[in-house]
């Protein structure tokens, strides 16, 4: 790995940990208002368009799939333009 792909990844390692405190903070005030839902976050290399894991196949939960699984379950994993309001667009 490179330099700067070695800072890209210190740098998404930092993100992701961010993020993730994030997450806790929301999961907890849903707990404590008794949501029975936690937000979680998709496997590093989910829907990665650059980077060692651009063109791979990865579920959220951080499964390398096929292309036919992909396409079965990207517009639940992703916004569509049936699931994404039509005032953002």
């Amino acid at each position: 790995m490179s330099a700067l792909g070695a800072v890209n990844e210190r740098l998404r390692d930092d993100y992701i940990k961010d993020s993730q405190r994030g997450l806790d903070r929301w999961n907890r005030a849903l707990e404590a208002l008794g949501v029975d839902f936690k937000l979680e976050l998709p496997h590093r290399f989910f829907n990665r368009q650059i980077g060692n894991a651009a063109g791979v196949r990865v579920s959220p939960d951080g499964r390398v799939i096929g292309e036919e699984e992909w396409q079965t379950g990207v517009s639940d994993w992703l916004p569509t333009a049936r699931t994404w309001p039509t005032w953002t667009r």
